[in-house]
């Protein structure tokens, strides 16, 4: 990716993720999730450099059986590092993925789109950017402790979006662009 798009998509990116009276995308996350899991935020700074490690780790030790639904849902509704897992993703590794979603919303607004699903929302960093660029939004995910972070994440920013609960509820058809 050319540095000029790369650094716009970046800046569009910190802005729909940042809250209000922060300059740093990551001093952002750290009072973010210090607020949440009420921790000291050197705590939290310590914490997400190692996440990823410990989320593997984490599945690793439950023995997750992949081939049994079941299990994978409970292992996601019993974890909370998955939250600082996704934070580090979502400030930390951005040319892996995470401005793919200002890509998607390039698209989305060249095709007059204003209804976006985020299935599988983790913790809605997506739904901040698209909320941000006006769409009508909807985090769908089968895991409480990354839709109870993102109901933290809309609450802390005064936005509105439906969350779905995919264990118990289920999408509407044809509601999405």
């Amino acid at each position: 990716m050319d540095m000029q798009v790369f650094e716009k998509r970046r800046c569009i990116w910190e802005d729909a993720l940042m809250l209000s009276d922060y300059k740093s995308l990551k001093d952002s996350a750290v009072r973010e999730l210090s607020e949440y899991f009420g921790m000291d935020m050197s705590k939290i700074s310590n914490i997400l450099p190692k996440s990823k490690e410990q989320f593997a780790q984490e599945w690793h030790k439950m023995k997750i059986n992949t081939k049994d639904e079941n299990s994978v849902i409970n292992f996601y509704n019993n974890t909370k590092i998955e939250i600082f897992e996704l934070m580090d993703w979502h400030i930390n590794r951005m040319d892996h993925g995470p401005l793919s979603y200002v890509c998607a919303l390039d698209i989305a607004n060249k095709f007059g789109f204003k209804r976006y699903l985020d299935y599988g929302s983790g913790i809605g960093s997506g739904a901040l950017l698209f909320l941000k660029g006006g769409f009508n939004v909807t985090c769908a995910d089968i895991a409480d402790p990354l839709l109870e972070f993102v109901n933290f994440r809309l609450r802390r920013r005064n936005l509105t979006a439906k969350l779905l609960d995919l264990k118990t509820e289920q999408l509407d058809q044809g509601a999405y662009d």
